[in-house]
């Protein structure tokens, strides 16, 4: 069992000063294994986590709950933060981090500031927004900001509301690159090629290259390397996993081969990185 505790080597807990500002967003899955997150002083921004498959195990004040697909766990700042994941149970999730002076008024007005847990009938609207939040805050396209408040927006109204639309399906070159991106951030162990993120979109591979190197300005070789890097470097900063485990974790066979590349990218090797950032 993993255990992160506080918030050591989290850049992202942050208060903004700004109306709104989305610190950080990514996914979890079932293949990160077995983990545990303890901040008993919370964080210093909102946080929301969507459970789309299986489930999570959340300490809500004195109570153990079970948060299963389909519904959110929502924290304020400085919510005392306890929830498990089991790999037994499948699951897959993704979440966001965010603050800014005008969120507590957001919340307000949309009388949802006093719930922390939220299991919306509009689940497959909330996904699709959910999808596109990712890839805008990844890409970062000019006026990204804009667009990524506008989707957190749209999530929030959402957990107010009762009823849903029909879900969108990727059909523009844009909206297929940022299904694929999701496709990379929850398989870094399947090591899927060229052609199997390409076909996952009805493209070629030299289709495909040209255009997500068009869309993300790298390659999708290279993209894919710099996702392993940062997920290793989260797994050094917020689990104990050695660096063979980490290095499966992320795709890679040899150990050695993943030392040299992490110290290449990083500057320092796996274990010096983990050793300056990880809390026993």
């Amino acid at each position: 069992m993993k255990i992160y505790h506080s918030n050591l080597g989290d850049d992202n807990n942050r208060s903004s000063k700004e109306y709104l500002e989305i610190n950080g967003c990514g996914v979890s899955n079932y293949e990160f294994g077995d983990y545990t997150t303890i901040r008993e002083k919370g964080r210093k921004d909102y946080q929301l986590i969507y459970i789309k498959k299986g489930k999570l195990r959340a300490q809500i004040i004195d109570k153990t709950v079970n948060i299963t697909a389909g519904k959110l766990l929502f924290y304020h700042p400085g919510d005392v933060q306890w929830y498990s994941y089991r790999s037994k149970d499948k699951y897959e999730s993704a979440w966001c981090q965010f603050s800014g002076t005008g969120v507590a008024d957001i919340l307000k007005q949309l009388n949802i500031f006093e719930q922390r847990i939220f299991h919306p009938n509009n689940s497959d609207e909330l996904e699709y927004l959910i999808s596109k939040l990712l890839p805008e805050h990844r890409i970062k396209r000019p006026g990204y900001r804009v667009a990524e408040n506008a989707l957190l927006l749209q999530i929030l109204c959402q957990l107010s509301r009762t009823d849903g639309q029909s879900t969108a399906k990727p059909t523009t070159p844009e909206q297929k690159i940022e299904h694929v991106l999701l496709k990379m951030e929850n398989s870094l162990t399947k090591n899927y090629t060229l052609s199997d993120y390409a076909k996952e979109i009805h493209l070629s591979p030299g289709r495909f290259s040209h255009l997500f190197t068009e869309t993300m300005g790298v390659s999708p070789h290279q993209y894919i390397l710099n996702l392993k890097i940062e997920k290793a470097k989260q797994l050094f900063r917020q689990t104990d996993q050695n660096v063979q485990e980490v290095a499966e974790f992320t795709g890679f066979d040899d150990p050695l081969y993943f030392s040299r590349i992490f110290k290449k990218h990083v500057g320092i090797t796996p274990t010096a990185y983990k050793s300056q950032h990880f809390e026993e």
